[in-house]
């Protein structure tokens, strides 16, 4: 095969991109691009039973995974027209491929963050650059409860400046977590808003050019939370009850990247940078033990536990990304 041949069979091959797991790690959904003339969303049970499931399929633009629907039985995905990505929200159903159930309206006038619905069925909850009462478009992101039934949007915060990237609702149903970045155009702070309207407030701030990510423990109460500290990131967990920090990884030494606790619970996996790939962990939030994960020639990103063993993102210089069970 020549050079030109090569690099066309190359780039052919479909590309799967933001796989995401069931809350009870049933299932895993992705994008994949390189199938049609845009990317969709497809899922397939983790447990490998069937092959996978073709849940959009359109030309319109772009379709990507935004969340799953607290009880696992559809995913919620954002698609944009033309590449514009002003993305619209729509509900898919495991058992009714095919079939995209419009959650916000048509042509939308702004740009859309996350995309989570409530235990309730009822509100779904995500960031835009949007005033609720005029419907312009506005330049900084605003944290809305959007009532499925009725239409009203209500606002839980507003940021002076900013956007708000990935807000995150708590699998209780009672909190959205959130970052804003006013203090600093370098810096993120995390923030907890409630869901019924009662206010929202800082809850981590460690300066202000200091970026801080956040995300829930399956329990809904606990946070872990990566933290830069001058050259290097720490890892620590707060939680609502006590509202302390405790620091489960604080190590110049270390390059920690990324962690997360899977939606259906276990060890934090935490990715660090090795030379030119990743090296991946398992810990132990309680005990503060560390033990490493399956693994496979390449990067190996662990996703969620599954019975005897591992669902996994596989890839490497010469392997496109692809899902495994180890």
């Amino acid at each position: 095969m020549d050079a030109d041949r090569y690099l066309d069979a190359l780039l052919s091959v479909p590309a799967l991109s933001g796989p995401v797991v069931s809350p009870d790690g049933g299932w895993i959904a992705w994008s994949w691009s390189r199938v049609g003339p845009a990317a969709d969303v497809f899922a397939a049970p983790t447990d490998g039973s069937s092959p996978p499931v073709r849940l959009t399929e359109t030309a319109e633009g772009d379709t990507t995974v935004a969340s799953w629907a607290p009880d696992g039985g559809s995913v919620l995905v954002k698609q944009d027209t033309d590449g514009d990505e002003r993305a619209r929200l729509y509900r898919v159903r495991l058992d009714e491929p095919g079939v995209m159930e419009p959650l916000t309206g048509p042509n939308p006038n702004y740009y859309l963050g996350g995309g989570r619905l409530h235990p309730n069925g009822r509100w779904l909850f995500y960031a835009a650059n949007l005033d609720a009462e005029s419907g312009e478009e506005t330049e900084e992101d605003r944290l809305f409860r959007h009532d499925l039934e009725s239409g009203e949007l209500l606002t839980l915060a507003r940021p002076q400046r900013g956007s708000i990237a990935e807000p995150e609702l708590n699998p209780r149903g009672t909190h959205v977590l959130y970052t804003r970045g006013e203090l600093h155009p370098a810096g993120r702070q995390v923030w907890l808003a409630d869901v019924e309207g009662r206010g929202d407030r800082e809850i981590l701030n460690f300066g202000d050019r200091a970026k801080v990510s956040a995300s829930w423990f399956p329990d809904g109460r606990r946070v872990l939370f990566l933290a830069e500290a001058g050259p290097y990131r720490r890892l620590g967990v707060w939680g609502m009850d006590g509202e302390e920090v405790r620091w489960l990884l604080d190590d110049p030494g270390r390059n920690v990247e990324e962690a997360f606790v899977p939606p259906n619970g276990g060890p934090v996996v935490v990715i660090e940078v090795e030379g030119a790939g990743i090296e991946a962990s398992l810990l132990d939030a309680e005990a503060g033990t560390e033990t490493a994960p399956p693994g496979l020639p390449g990067n190996v990103v662990p996703l969620a536990p599954v019975e005897g063993g591992w669902v996994c993102k596989h890839y490497d210089a010469r392997r496109p990304v692809d899902l495994v069970r180890l």
